[in-house]
C-alpha cells in the first residue's frame, strides 16, 4: 500500500464517521424556492433531462412507469447496455428519492430461455426473469482501486426537494452517469465477460452452455435445485427442471446455436 492510498483511506474513514454523525442529527427542511412540484411533476422533469443526456450516448427509452424509467443500447457482442432510474420514494410527496441500476440484455439467451422454460410472469404479469440478463444498483458495480468498498464519489440515492427542485443536483446525477455508470459498460466486451457478475442461477446456465460448459451448467443447476425448497418457489424449480433437461438432451445449445 503506498502512503498516498494509506492517507486516502483515513480520510475516507474520518469523513464516513462525520457524515453518520450528521445523518443522525435533527435537520430543518429547506426553505422553500418555489411552489411545490408533484411527485408526477418531478418524475417528468428527470426523465425528459436524462432523455436528452442519454440520447447523446446512444440510449433509447425503453419502459416508463411510476417506479422506473428504463432505456437501452446496442453492445456489440454483448447484446444490450440497460440503464434505469429506480424511483424509491412511495409515500413521501415532500422528497423524491432515486438510484441508479446498470445491467445488460442479452436476446441470444432471453429467446432461447423463453423457448425452453416458457415466460416466467409475475402477479402483476411483468416478465421476471429473462427481460435482463443482469442488472445491479450503481452504488454495488462502483469499485476504484485506490479505495476499495470505501466513499464512492456518488450518494447511495439522489434526493429531490418539491419546493427546492434544483438544476444543480439533476446535473450531479448526470454527472454521476457519465462519470461511473457509462464506464462501467465499457469493461464487457463479450458474453464470456458477463460470467463474473451476479445473475440468476438460470441466466448463468444458459451462459455457461453459450461458453461450451454444458457440463458445469448442469452442475450449477443440481446444486441449485438441492438447496432447500424454500430457495426456489415451484413454479421456479419447474423452470430450473425444464431448463437442466433442455440442456441433458442438447436442446438449448440447438437454440443457441440457432439465434446466434
Amino acid at each position: 500500500m503506498t502512503l498516498r492510498t494509506f492517507f486516502l483511506r483515513r480520510w475516507d474513514d474520518l469523513t464516513k464517521f462525520i457524515d453518520s454523525y450528521r445523518d443522525i442529527q435533527f435537520k430543518l427542511p429547506p426553505k422553500p424556492k418555489h411552489e411545490p412540484l408533484t411527485t408526477r411533476q418531478m418524475k417528468a422533469r428527470l426523465q425528459e433531462e436524462l432523455d436528452r443526456t442519454l440520447e447523446e450516448y446512444g440510449f433509447f427509452l425503453l419502459e416508463s412507469n411510476s417506479e422506473v424509467v428504463t432505456w437501452v443500447r446496442a453492445h456489440p457482442l454483448v447484446g444490450q447496455d440497460k440503464m434505469s432510474i429506480h424511483f424509491l420514494t412511495k409515500h413521501a410527496p415532500e422528497i423524491l428519492r432515486v438510484d441508479i441500476a446498470v445491467g445488460f440484455i442479452v436476446p441470444i439467451i432471453k429467446e432461447s430461455l423463453s423457448k425452453v422454460c416458457g415466460e416466467n410472469i409475475a402477479s402483476d404479469g411483468n416478465t421476471v426473469v429473462g427481460s435482463f440478463f443482469s442488472g445491479t444498483r450503481l452504488i454495488r458495480a462502483y469499485d476504484d482501486p485506490l479505495r476499495p468498498k470505501r466513499r464512492p464519489p456518488f450518494p447511495d440515492s439522489f434526493t429531490f426537494r418539491n419546493t427546492d427542485f434544483r438544476v444543480e443536483e439533476v446535473e450531479f446525477l448526470k454527472q454521476t452517469i457519465r462519470n461511473h455508470a457509462l464506464p462501467y459498460y465499457a469493461r464487457f466486451k463479450s458474453l464470456g465477460d458477463l460470467r463474473t457478475i451476479s445473475k440468476s442461477a438460470e441466466n448463468q446456465a444458459a451462459l455457461l452452455v453459450w461458453l461450451g460448459e454444458s457440463e458445469s451448467a448442469i452442475s450449477l443447476l443440481n446444486e441449485e435445485l438441492g438447496k432447500p425448497i424454500r430457495r426456489y418457489s415451484a413454479d421456479m424449480r419447474a423452470r430450473l427442471e425444464r431448463l437442466r433437461n433442455s440442456i441433458e438432451t442438447g436442446e438449448l445449445q440447438k437454440l443457441l446455436a440457432e439465434t446466434d
